[in-house]
């Protein structure tokens, strides 16, 4: 790891790119949940998004009851 970098593991906050990653989806899926106010998100001007970690667990615990897993 270069100087300056933080590991996703200490990051509070994903890109979309590796939100997809860990969901085993599309970025355009995950675009998409974040598009329809699905899956919570944090805009940082017009193109960058970033979506908490702590949302992003809560919203598969919630996906999970609906779905009763």
């Amino acid at each position: 790891m270069e100087r300056g970098e933080v590991e996703m593991a200490d990051r509070l906050v994903l890109t979309v790119k590796e939100t997809a990653q860990i969901l085993g989806v599309s970025v355009a899926t995950v675009s998409k949940l974040v598009k329809t106010g699905q899956l919570p998100a944090i805009r940082l001007g017009k193109r960058t998004v970033r979506i908490p970690k702590a949302a992003l667990e809560q919203w598969l615990v919630d996906t999970a009851l609906r779905k009763g897993a």
